[in-house]
């Protein structure tokens, strides 16, 4: 297990274009409409770049915050909360390790989100809507350049809302690694409304 470095204060972030607003999100995950589409936001497929869990400093931002789409720093606050969904890691051959937050040693007071992982053989483009079965909970995954993974949460945001509508759905995909930089670049396209599973930009 992956042990994870405790950092002191706020951490360091490279943001990602953000366009959710949490007042927009919540409204969205209380909505009993399921046709309407008042108070929800689109999806939206971003690029980016972010770091290795090992061999960096402990600083360097290696994980996303899907409901935001930031890239965040893998760690624990003094508080107790974690800013990080999912994580990542490279392996020697330049694979991609995907670490759901309960596979990181977090300490005995942390309680993270459970991350639910699916792998997809499918072309990116041709990834429309989530699956709503065929996951694997808080289990590592790893991937190559070019393969699809689908991701589950069910975030705070989302608590609110009724049995089957409390969870957010994204799509990532690698493009690229340099494995002496220890980078990762990545597409990703996130559907932050709750219970919503459809993964087309600029839908909902």
């Amino acid at each position: 297990m992956p042990i994870l470095r405790r950092f002191r204060g706020f951490a360091h972030r490279l943001v990602l274009p953000v366009i959710v607003a949490a007042a927009l999100v919540a409204g969205a995950c209380t909505n009993s409409t399921a046709n309407s589409n008042a108070g929800l936001s689109l999806a939206v497929e971003d690029t980016g770049q972010l770091f290795a869990m090992s061999g960096v400093p402990t600083y360097y931002p290696a994980g996303l915050n899907l409901t935001t789409r930031n890239v965040v720093v893998v760690t624990v606050f003094d508080d107790g909360t974690v800013p990080f969904d999912v994580a990542f890691d490279l392996t020697p051959g330049g694979q991609v390790r995907v670490l759901p937050p309960r596979t990181v040693a977090l300490g005995p007071t942390v309680g993270p989100v459970n991350l639910d992982l699916l792998k997809s053989t499918a072309a990116w483009s041709a990834i429309t809507e989530a699956p709503q079965t065929g996951y694997i909970r808080d289990t590592i995954q790893t991937i190559g350049v070019g393969q699809p993974i689908i991701m589950q949460l069910r975030p705070p945001l989302c608590a609110l809302a009724i049995a089957g509508l409390n969870t957010i759905s994204a799509k990532f995909i690698v493009d690229s690694v340099n494995v002496p930089a220890r980078k990762i670049f990545f597409r990703l396209l996130a559907n932050p409304n709750c219970g919503r599973r459809g993964l087309v930009p600029n839908q909902y």
